[in-house]
C-alpha cells in the first residue's frame, strides 16, 4: 500500500471535466462534494452533493462539474495482491457511485494525507500507508451504511 500523490479540498468552476478514457496507473479514490456528473459503465449519474468512487487501475475515468463550482479530494495510490484481499474482506466496492449526505470523515483524512505529504520526515511514508490504511478502513464503514445513486 502507497500513496502516490493525493488533494484536498480542490476548486474548480462549473466547466471543469476530466476524461481519462484508459483510466489511471494507480488506484484512485474520489470524493466529490459538490454538484458533479460522472460517467461510470456507461451510465450518467448526476451527484446532487457527496460522493465517492474507488476506481480502479485501468477504469475510465469520466467527471467533472454539473451547472456549479466542483469541489472534491482525491488520493491516487498502489495496492498489492495483499492490499487487494485486505480490500475484499472488509468489503470495499470499486468502480461504484456511493452518495451519502456525509463524506466528512472520508474528506477529513484525505486532508490528513494531504498534510503528510508535505511532511519530510523519516516517518512520512509510514504514516502515508497507515493513514491509506485508515481511510480504506473507514471507506468500508461508508460502503455498509446504505446509499443511494442517482443515475439516468
Amino acid at each position: 500500500m502507497k500513496v502516490n500523490i493525493c488533494g484536498y479540498n480542490y476548486r474548480h468552476d462549473d466547466s471543469f471535466y476530466v476524461e481519462r478514457p484508459a483510466g489511471g496507473r494507480d488506484y484512485m479514490l474520489l470524493i466529490i462534494r459538490s454538484p458533479g456528473r460522472v460517467l461510470l459503465n456507461g451510465h450518467n449519474h448526476y451527484i446532487e452533493k457527496n460522493a465517492v468512487i474507488l476506481y480502479r487501475k485501468g477504469t475510465p475515468q469520466v467527471f467533472g462539474a454539473h451547472n456549479a463550482e466542483y469541489t472534491n479530494d482525491w488520493v491516487s495510490f498502489e495496492l498489492d495482491e495483499e492490499d487487494l484481499t485486505l480490500c475484499e474482506n472488509i468489503g470495499i466496492v470499486f468502480d461504484t457511485v456511493l452518495e451519502d449526505s456525509d463524506v466528512y470523515q472520508l474528506s477529513h483524512l484525505v486532508k490528513q494525507l494531504s498534510m503528510e505529504q508535505w511532511e519530510s520526515n523519516p516517518n512520512t511514508e509510514t504514516s502515508e500507508n497507515f493513514l491509506l490504511r485508515l481511510l480504506l478502513l473507514k471507506l468500508a464503514d461508508f460502503i455498509s451504511k446504505p446509499q443511494e445513486t442517482s443515475s439516468e
